[in-house]
């Protein structure tokens, strides 16, 4: 019992600083063709790996076993990756520059499934370390916008990529909103709520359409896939106006405000049209809100029809985004009139965007060639059915990793995240397919018809688990 204690206290360790590794990402370099970040993330991999086949001996338990079938298509990319590096330490130099970065960040990645599909237990201490190294981030990134000078050198390199950007920031912002929904601690609470607007600012200033677009639809998505307590609404929406006040107004800082010291392509006259979009959020939010009597305990009153609302809405969401992004151009055909003249500008920037921008798994297929590409697919696919059979509503953390790594692999069609990023975003994925966290059980309230009768004159207007 002492040494599973020990190795799980050693694993904490490693996954802290795997975590920093990887949120501060200044490692994404090259000297020649040796790559920094890879071969710092595959030492870190490998030492601990190297603990659990140790602790896995002394306790006569198989560390390195097939369970599923993913674990074959890790043990096959393991094989591959070993025989490639061999093979470029061996071949000609002159046939080009050895390049090893992409092999050794697929062995230190077959390396933390093995150590993750293991049953490690996610932490929440996890998610704060990830804010901390991100505001720090955020900082280097939102420096030049207020100061007006340019970042150089390693710390100016990590946010040169606008889509590796924001998918960070993506990433940042989604822990941010989940840490300030379930935090019941006043003070901890107005720091998340702190860090989400620090984090909504930095994804606003990125200006990359996509990851804006994402970012709605996750608060959409969280009552739909986490359990929608009317304490999680009520906090998520609060999020939700937050982040579109500063959309709204981005138009009237840029062009009328002396703060930011960079050019952005924000009009306020979208912005003008865009604050209808929260107002009638608002109207329709603040209409059923009223509906619920005051004393309820607001964390076991389970909103089942406003999450069919907010399913509605995300649906909506989704078909909107495709279809800008299908018809591409020719929302330019529309007529010039104020509101058309403002959906042709979003539609056609979106769907520019999404044409020229280099996608994560289109990188896959240029980069590592045909195979390699449909062998990330697949591996993404069997991973993907996997966290879909361990989602579970009494299961939250295990539920929001599902749901990060649902936009996880739709942020991998339009651009690819850095290095660093790519490996938060794997092990988060890894941890959502295996995660071993116990349910908690929640027992709903149900309010009974009368009182609803009483104060509103409509029975059943309100619906509980």
């Amino acid at each position: 019992m002492q040494r599973r204690k020990s190795f799980a206290e050693l694993s904490n360790k490693y996954f802290v600083l795997l975590i920093i590794t990887s949120s501060l990402g200044v490692w994404d370099r090259k000297i020649t063709w040796f790559p920094i970040f890879g071969f710092v993330l595959l030492l870190i991999a490998s030492v601990w790996m190297s603990a659990g086949i140790i602790h896995g001996h002394k306790t006569r338990r198989a560390f390195l076993q097939v369970r599923n079938l993913t674990d074959i298509l890790a043990f096959a990319a393991v094989l591959y990756a070993l025989l490639s590096v061999i093979g470029s330490l061996f071949r000609n130099p002159q046939e080009g520059a050895i390049d090893i970065a992409a092999d050794t960040q697929t062995l230190a990645f077959a390396f933390l499934y093995f150590l993750l599909s293991s049953g490690i237990r996610f932490q929440p201490l996890y998610f704060d370390l990830l804010l901390y190294c991100g505001l720090l981030s955020a900082g280097i990134f939102l420096f030049p916008y207020f100061a007006g000078v340019e970042t150089a050198g390693m710390a100016g390199s990590l946010f040169a990529d606008s889509g590796a950007a924001a998918s960070f920031f993506l990433l940042f912002c989604m822990v941010s909103a989940y840490q300030y929904c379930f935090c019941k601690d006043k003070m901890r609470s107005c720091f998340y709520l702190m860090v989400s607007a620090v984090g909504f600012l930095a994804l606003l200033l990125n200006c990359n359409r996509i990851s804006l677009w994402l970012m709605a639809a996750f608060f959409a998505a969280v009552p739909v896939f986490l359990r929608p307590t009317a304490s999680l609404v009520k906090r998520d929406m609060q999020l939700f106006f937050l982040y579109a006040f500063l959309l709204c107004n981005m138009g009237l800082v840029t062009e009328y405000a002396d703060v930011i010291q960079k050019q952005l392509p924000y009009s306020l006259e979208n912005g003008v049209y865009l604050e209808l979009l929260p107002v009638l959020a608002g109207l329709f939010f603040f209409h059923y809100w009223e509906k619920i009597p005051q004393g309820v305990d607001s964390d076991r009153l389970v909103m089942r029809r406003m999450r069919r609302g907010y399913r509605l809405i995300a649906i909506a969401a989704v078909v909107l985004f495709a279809g800008m992004i299908l018809s591409g151009e020719k929302w330019g055909l529309m007529a010039d009139t104020m509101p058309d003249r403002m959906w042709k500008r979003l539609a056609c920037a979106l769907a520019a965007e999404a044409r020229d921008g280099t996608g994560g798994f289109f990188t896959c297929f240029v980069n590592l060639g045909a195979a390699s590409g449909v062998f990330a697919v697949i591996f993404c696919l069997f991973l993907f059915e996997r966290m879909r059979r361990q989602f579970c509503f009494d299961r939250p953390v295990t539920a929001i990793l599902s749901l990060i790594s649902g936009f996880f692999l739709v942020q991998l069609f339009f651009f690819a995240p850095s290095s660093g990023t790519l490996t938060l975003y794997f092990v988060l994925l890894v941890l959502a397919a295996f995660s071993k966290e116990e349910r908690i059980r929640v027992t709903s309230i149900k309010l009974k018809q009368e009182t609803l009768l009483a104060r509103y004159g409509v029975p059943g207007t309100t619906e509980t688990e």
